[in-house]
């Protein structure tokens, strides 16, 4: 027998994990009707028999042998278990009514949002969007006139546009959220990075522009703490927090952070924890990025992720083949939670101005574009589509792979320029690729790659700053030092040029970027929180943060770098937060007066509660406080001290002194002058080279 009550069919159905949010189709049965299949070999005279025993009147045929649909009176369940006691009965079950699934919405951007798809988001759609969660989204602020944005903007319902303090929270005309950076009501962006995380959690979906957030109905709180250049103080980061938790936000997203000395760990998980429970109090989860250093939050904590606040959820990085992107997301078994897709990730931003963007999707190159032995080779990964390779196979010995991309820079300077491109590589070791951009200033070397195991693509963004009228091109080099072996090569994929633009352009599709980051990964994060909260509203903050951690798929690249060991599911998120909360229905008693069956409700998937540590995180190995034992220096000397210190916290003699030399290379770019472009470009290859504990300058070729 297959004996359910309807709840329970529901829940099989996965339709009933959760309440139906308000606005959203309820799953039903239809009213008085049972689907009922026959055991094999029954007679239609023993199917009337058994559907008269339980009052029950033949409807219609399914098409199905031995299956039909009967009308019942009163209770469907009290109806069903008359019929699954009849022997010729194997099972009847209710005739639900069933709703369409979402669709992909008819945003033209939406097939390249590979983090969506990556999270579930479509599936979660059939039961929630985020109606009625605020998610605030405390960063260098939102471009409040974005069109893919603007409709999503929370309001602030207690203040109007007078020069007043309405609502009386100290904030004059903080309509759609307030600028703790520059202390006025007007929190726009100008520097992108929030724009890119508000357009992540929740861009409008279904308007036929750009593209959709995780949350595409929950509203978007702008709380600027960090200035043009993307970086601000704490004090204004938890101000900003605490402002956005004041103001009803249900989800606080924080893409930012900054690692702490091993003095000051204690001190800080303290102030971190207490502003999450402020936070909480209120009805605010935090959802933080882990940062950006390819480095062990356990060892060399970051905050806030590595405070212990159950309400606080820190995220890692994953790269488009849905693998931890160890190539820079920062990762920790004990601090960072889980992991979500943060490579590559295309989302809303301010105006821009396309100088040169090339998918290599077609069948060739793109005019403008001389691809020498280069070709058009699929990029092993789906949502990628193809991309441009050195070779096919292995490179040659003596290869010398040349692939050139041109266009022509219109009037006047272009300003706040970048360069972004995919690359997954496989070098021996004395290969290299350079890349390099030509302007009418001449040829720029931007980056040297080496080594890699060709697996996983990973996104580079190299600033240019402005470029003048004239001749622009960007050129990869693959450079085989002579000798075997050699490897699969080089594979490049989604180069762009791209600069300031002034004003948005109906129907254009240049308010839009790819960025790569743990800041990336965490909006998807609290998009899937938005889902959670909307779906049970009665859960509390750290009940929110148990889901989003049960409601993970586990992942082998992620052993032992998070608590979870999985990346976020939207609809497992849903699930384990409606665990325990189904109850099942009352049964009736049978007609003939007899009380109903013991039937066992079902078991509820408790889930499972993430480790958390019960004392403040400390560094594996004990270290002198930084600060004493660089007292007396100043300037790029005392940040050099400090970080050369730091390095004590490492583990193994071989990674400190790896740690050492990586310091005081940075010590002496530190000490570099930055003004005109020239020095900041040197600067910058100044620090990639240091990273990599290397001091060698380009040789000629």
């Amino acid at each position: 027998m297959f004996r359910k009550t309807t709840a329970a069919a529901l829940t099989a159905l996965g339709l009933l994990a959760l309440p139906a949010p308000a606005g959203a189709a309820t799953t039903t049965a239809a009213s008085g009707e049972l689907i009922v299949l026959f055991e094999d070999g029954v007679s239609a005279r023993e199917r009337a028999a058994a559907r008269d025993r339980a009052g029950a009147d033949f409807d219609r045929g399914l098409g199905l042998p031995g299956a039909q649909v009967v009308a019942v009176d009163g209770s469907l369940d009290a109806a069903a278990d008359r019929l699954e006691r009849q022997p010729a009965v194997r099972y009847a079950v209710p005739n639900l009514t069933v709703n369409a699934r979402a669709q992909a919405p008819d945003d033209p951007l939406f097939p390249r949002l590979w983090g969506l798809a990556n999270v579930g988001a479509l599936t979660a759609w059939d039961t929630t969007r985020g109606a009625g969660q605020t998610i605030a989204v405390v960063d260098t602020g939102v471009d409040l006139v974005h069109p893919d944005l603007a409709a999503n903007l929370w309001s602030n319902p207690g203040e109007l546009p007078n020069g007043l303090d309405d609502d009386g929270n100290g904030r004059v005309d903080d309509l759609h959220g307030w600028d703790f950076a520059d202390g006025d009501a007007d929190p726009s962006d100008d520097h992108d990075h929030g724009t890119h995380v508000a357009g992540t959690a929740a861009a409008v979906a279904g308007n036929g522009v750009g593209v959709a957030g995780v949350a595409p109905q929950a509203r978007l709180m702008t709380v600027r703490v960090l200035g043009t250049d993307g970086r601000g103080s704490m004090s204004d980061v938890i101000r900003g927090a605490l402002y956005a938790a004041q103001e009803g936000a249900s989800v606080i997203n924080l893409s930012l952070g900054a690692p702490a000395s091993p003095g000051d760990t204690a001190a800080f998980t303290a102030l971190w924890n207490d502003v999450a429970a402020q936070a909480a109090a209120r009805g605010a989860l935090l959802v933080v990025a882990a940062g950006n250093d390819a480095s062990d939050n356990d060892s060399w904590p970051d905050f806030p992720c590595s405070a212990t606040a159950p309400t606080i959820v820190c995220v890692a990085a994953l790269g488009p083949n849905g693998q931890f992107d160890a190539s820079y997301s920062n990762y920790g078994a004990r601090s960072v939670d889980l992991a979500a897709p943060g490579s590559s990730i295309l989302s809303t931003t301010r105006p821009h101005e396309v100088l040169l963007r090339e998918r290599f999707d077609g069948p060739g190159f793109a005019p403008g574009w001389s691809p020498g032995s280069w070709s058009i080779q699929p990029a092993g990964i789906e949502s990628l589509g193809n991309a441009a390779a050195d070779s096919v196979g292995d490179y040659a010995v003596g290869s010398h792979n040349v692939l050139y991309g041109s266009t022509q820079a219109g009037p006047g300077v272009h300003r706040e320029c970048l360069l972004s491109y995919l690359v997954r590589h496989r070098l021996a070791a004395g290969d290299q690729l350079w890349v390099d951009v030509q302007t009418a200033d001449g040829w720029i070397e931007l980056d040297t790659l080496a080594g890699g195991d060709g697996s996983t693509y990973y996104g580079a963004e190299r600033d240019l700053y402005e470029i003048p009228a004239g001749p622009v091109g960007v050129r990869f080099t693959l450079d085989d030092d002579g000798a075997a072996p050699t490897g699969d090569g080089v594979y490049v994929d989604d180069v762009e040029i791209v600069c300031r633009g002034s004003v948005h352009v109906a129907g254009a599709t240049d308010d839009y970027g790819t960025m790569s980051g743990t800041s990336m990964a965490s909006p998807h994060v609290a998009g899937v929180a938005a889902l959670v909260r909307a779906a049970a509203p009665a859960l509390t903050p750290a009940q929110v943060a148990v889901a989003l951690k049960a409601g993970t798929v586990p992942a082998g690249s992620l052993a032992g770098k998070t608590v979870t060991g999985g990346r976020i599911d939207a609809l497992k998120a849903l699930q384990a937060a409606g665990a325990g909360v189904v109850t099942p229905p009352v049964e009736q008693p049978r007609d003939d007066g007899t009380p109903p069956p013991t039937t066992p409700p079902p078991t509820p998937v408790t889930p499972v509660t993430p480790v958390t540590p019960s004392t403040p995180l400390t560094p594996s190995s004990p270290a002198p406080k930084p600060r004493a034992a660089c007292d007396g220096k100043r300037g790029t000397a005392r940040r050099t001290c400090l970080a050369v210190r730091r390095c004590a916290t490492v583990r193994g003699a071989a990674k400190r002194a790896l740690c050492v030399k990586r310091a005081k290379a940075r010590g002496r770019c530190w000490a570099l002058p930055r003004k005109s472009r020239a020095q900041k470009l040197r600067y910058q290859r100044c620090l990639r080279l240091a990273e990599r504990g290397s001091s060698r300058a380009r040789p000629a070729r």
